[in-house]
């Protein structure tokens, strides 16, 4: 009987060995030590993917103030902490988490505006930001000097001076667009392909050293 061109295995009458094999206790911790490896490199090309979708820049564009202050038009990426931030972390040998963690402080604003279901998020204008774009439009046209400001309004003066322009009454919220950095990749059937891959590659390298001890079996 021929070689099987998956595993390599080759029977004749010896299907006492295959199966003393399959139940012996060496196969099932290899089976778990190749699923287990498998599902770390699942991890690794997620987390890649993940990062590369954040990179892309094929979003929903920034404001023309989010541009000013960051001096890039690029959505998503400022520092880079954002990319940086995303992981991967094995739960159990067979699923892993690819994400960016609780503990890390990018993780509320990556859930709320970019999250896997999230529609964005809607900020209401309060009194104090209305006062701070006030007195950034006032140091802009020279009514106060860019000296004098304090605070956050220091800050953003620092990024960009101008222009700048007090809110308008009519203005009660500011939106923020969701941009799915985690959601894209998932659905990416390259990405799901790969994945299923690296599993079944897996369970083959399993049966491929169960055919080897069966093989010498038959000698």
């Amino acid at each position: 009987m021929g070689a099987d061109k998956k595993t390599g295995l080759k029977l004749s009458n010896s299907w006492e060995i295959l199966n003393r094999e399959l139940k012996a206790s060496t196969h099932k911790r290899n089976l778990r030590k190749n699923v287990k490896k498998a599902t770390k490199r699942v991890g690794q090309v997620a987390e890649k993917e993940m990062k590369n979708t954040i990179m892309s820049g094929d979003y929903h564009k920034n404001s023309s103030l989010t541009i000013a202050l960051k001096h890039s038009r690029q959505p998503l990426v400022d520092t880079g902490g954002m990319k940086d931030s995303v992981t991967f972390r094995a739960i159990n040998d067979y699923s892993v988490f690819v994400g960016i963690l609780k503990s890390n402080a990018a993780f509320k604003n990556a859930v709320t505006v970019h999250g896997y279901n999230s529609k964005g998020a809607t900020i209401k204008v309060t009194d104090a930001m209305r006062r701070l774009f006030s007195v950034l439009e006032d140091a802009y046209h020279g009514r106060i000097l860019p000296n004098q400001l304090q605070g956050r309004a220091a800050e953003l003066w620092k990024k960009h001076q101008g222009p700048w322009n007090a809110l308008s009454p009519s203005t009660t919220q500011i939106k923020l667009r969701p941009r799915p950095f985690v959601k894209k990749p998932v659905a990416k059937k390259t990405l799901r392909t790969e994945i299923k891959r690296l599993w079944a590659e897996s369970l083959n390298e399993n049966y491929r050293q169960v055919a080897k001890r069966v093989n010498r079996g038959n000698k």
